[in-house]
């Protein structure tokens, strides 16, 4: 099971969440979080709704999972005894996509040779957007991040003195040590231009009509990180990964297989076909994102420092 789950479950038994009133569960982004809210609903005995996404992005796969958002505001709405406030909604909607909007224009600007931002604030993004979505100091702090972006590119500014590699890390960051991605900066001049947490997951949604506005909620769910590339089909990896590469000018990428998440585990071979395809290195090692215990980041230094020297890059 992954550590968010065993850690989720171990809040609960201790006391250190408060006991919900409800809960909607969800079949995303993995096979281990149906389980998890599986346990949730067994230890909390508490009403629970579990949330049916598609593995699919078609046309039909999002009318499904459109008419499912409708039906979890219906069950918000029969336990709390309130009925949605659709005209706050939106307010809160075009909020956050005002922060999308500077977001989009962060990210372009990654694009630039040399990379004008440390990889260390792509981790960052997801978390950001779960929790403050539709709040103004998000808006800000995208504004920011934008801001400072384009004024290093129009300077001709890198995050490092001298860019020697252009890294695409697609799987999930090592949350238990972020330094991590500052160290491959100003040790070997690696810049981790586009993370797969931070590509093609910020979604702008049509405020319009309520409907549409509904419908665009589930665009943008079906398109958070990691749900977008690995709920379905390995095309959905993969095909970001070929673009993202593309468009970012990747040099390598790195994997950095979870030790929960099976599902991706099962790819990583197809991986591999595609990194030869178009001749991209590719660094593939297991760690827990979450745990840094048992000296976990000195090995994955270790890891990413053979993977560079292999490369001929000896330390800057």
């Amino acid at each position: 099971m992954c550590t968010v789950d065993k850690g989720t479950i171990g809040l609960l038994l201790s006391g250190q969440l408060p006991d919900p009133d409800f809960i909607v569960g969800t079949n995303l982004p993995c096979d281990n979080i149906v389980i998890g809210y599986q346990m949730y609903a067994n230890l909390l005995r508490v009403p629970t709704y579990y949330s049916d996404a598609p593995y699919g992005a078609g046309v039909d796969d999002i009318d499904y999972f459109t008419g499912e958002m409708k039906r979890i505001i219906a069950f918000l709405e029969a336990q709390t005894g309130k009925k949605m406030d659709y005209d706050r909604l939106k307010l809160l909607v075009e909020e956050a996509n005002r922060a999308a909007g500077y977001l989009i224009e962060a990210n372009e600007l990654r694009k630039n040779v040399p990379c004008p931002q440390s990889g260390g604030l792509l981790p960052l993004i997801p978390f950001i957007n779960s929790f403050a979505s539709g709040n103004p100091k998000q808006t800000e702090f995208y504004r920011l991040i934008r801001d400072d972006a384009l004024s290093r590119v129009e300077k001709g500014q890198g995050v490092v003195p001298e860019e020697r590699q252009r890294v695409i890390w697609f799987m999930v960051p090592t949350y238990f040590d972020l330094g991590i991605l500052g160290w491959m900066e100003q040790e070997f001049g690696a810049v981790i231009v586009m993370d797969m947490f931070s590509y093609g997951s910020i979604t702008p949604v049509d405020t319009s009509s309520m409907d549409r506005m509904i419908r665009g909620l589930a665009i943008k769910t079906l398109n958070f990180p990691m749900i977008r590339q690995l709920r379905g089909p390995v095309e959905f990896y993969t095909d970001d990964l070929v673009r993202v590469c593309e468009e970012y000018k990747g040099d390598c990428i790195i994997y950095a297989g979870h030790e929960g998440c099976k599902h991706g585990w099962g790819i990583v071979g197809l991986i591999r076909d595609v990194c030869k395809e178009i001749g991209k290195p590719l660094l593939v090692f297991d760690m827990d994102a979450f745990d840094g215990s048992s000296h976990a980041a000195a090995e994955v230094r270790r890891k990413i420092e053979e993977f560079f020297r292999t490369m001929a890059m000896a330390p800057v």
